[in-house]
């Protein structure tokens, strides 16, 4: 490396500028960092298969779902298991015989309309009751209750059915003269008979679609939240925070810069682009010869998360034919590699090459050595 280079250690060992004009003590961001390392961390909810939907906590496709399992005539083949878990809820309040039966007479009906316009949730019907189910994903309730419960009394008439009024909500309140039901409480014996519906009959998708349902409802019930110490030191201090942003990303492009500026003079002034990516938050610094007639490229990945280490991964990409690509892999995969996987259908395939050590010269010659191995397989190519 280039004498004239500057070392890392050297360059920000002391303070560094921000610009502001305010002078950044790094011995004060240590201990910033330390304290930050003591706070409880925000926990991210796994996503489910609802989750990742743009729409998936909206109430109205929530309630479509909700409506298919409470059908025991449905497609999904779990028979009463849903509305048996429903009605079992509502055995808490009520403890009239009406509730053993979960057959259902027709459909569950999505948004009917009242006498007043109003539209309902969710209508189901029996032989023995019906029942008007309203699903309040949040907690505020500001519907028309009343011109339920008429449509309610109506629909029963003189059949002698029943009438239940049922909110579902994620506390379990309700008006008066309604039974409230938690979502807590539904997702808990749901998932209790669903648990033994795994063991007495033959899995199927509907198994683990509901599945994915209740851990989807499960999430939007217990939203996680930052705990009110790290709320309170993190709006205590954002400007300290940003300093120390705008430091990270100072010594990340000054770090690109430099390396630029190595693999030039390594390379007797060939030309070397040079972009700045961000994978998984962390910086991928990229570099390639712009005599290159392809996208292939060499990148310095500086993975700090946890369990990971820092790496130089390698592109050879348009690889259009089978010969091609068995060079790429029989000239690319040694050296240092330790995995290689195809990307973009088996046009490109990436290399990845981990780094012991993490200072400044080890990362420019790491970086150096791919170049220079790529180089020789892009030159290769353009043989064929």
């Amino acid at each position: 490396m280039n004498s004239a280079a500057p070392k890392f250690q050297e360059e920000y060992s002391a303070t560094e500028r921000h610009p502001s004009g305010e002078r950044m003590n790094l011995e004060a961001l240590e201990k910033m960092l330390a304290k930050i390392k003591s706070l409880p961390h925000f926990v991210e909810t796994e996503p489910t298969l609802f989750s990742l939907g743009g729409r998936g906590y909206f109430e109205n496709p929530t309630t479509d779902i909700l409506a298919f399992f409470l059908d025991p005539a449905a497609h999904h083949k779990l028979g009463d298991l849903a509305l048996s878990a429903l009605l079992d809820c509502l055995r808490h309040d009520l403890h009239e015989p009406v509730l053993d039966n979960t057959s259902l007479c027709t459909p569950p009906e999505r948004e009917v309309s009242t006498a007043t316009g109003s539209r309902i949730d969710l209508f189901l019907e029996s032989d023995d009751w019906i029942m008007v189910l309203e699903n309040k994903i949040y907690h505020h309730q500001n519907n028309p209750f009343e011109s339920y419960r008429r449509f309610a009394n109506e629909r029963a008439g003189t059949s002698n059915k029943q009438p239940l009024l049922v909110v579902l909500s994620p506390d379990g309140s309700a008006p008066v003269g309604w039974h409230g039901i938690g979502y807590p409480q539904l997702i808990e014996l749901l998932s209790s008979k669903l648990s033994q519906a795994f063991i007495s009959q033959p899995l199927n998708k509907w198994h683990i679609l509901l599945r994915e349902f209740l851990l989807h409802l499960e999430s939007l019930m217990n939203t996680p939240k930052v705990a009110d110490k790290t709320e309170a030191f993190v709006l205590d201090n954002l400007n300290k925070i940003q300093q120390a942003l705008e430091l990270k990303n100072s010594v990340v492009k000054s770090l690109q810069q430099d390396c630029r500026k190595y693999l030039t003079q390594q390379f007797d002034g060939k030309e070397v682009g040079t972009q700045l990516n961000h994978w998984h938050g962390y910086p991928a610094l990229r570099f390639g010869f712009g005599n290159w007639q392809t996208d292939s490229d060499v990148v310095l990945f500086l993975d700090a998360r946890a369990g990971n280490q820092f790496a130089v991964n390698y592109y050879a990409c348009q690889l259009t034919t089978p010969a091609l690509r068995q060079a790429a892999i029989k000239l690319l995969s040694n050296e240092g590699c330790t995995e290689y996987w195809d990307e973009s259908r088996g046009t490109v395939i990436g290399f990845k090459a981990p780094l012991s050590a993490v200072d400044r010269d080890s990362l420019f010659r790491a970086v150096r050595d791919k170049l220079a191995l790529m180089d020789v397989f892009e030159a290769y190519r353009s043989t064929l």
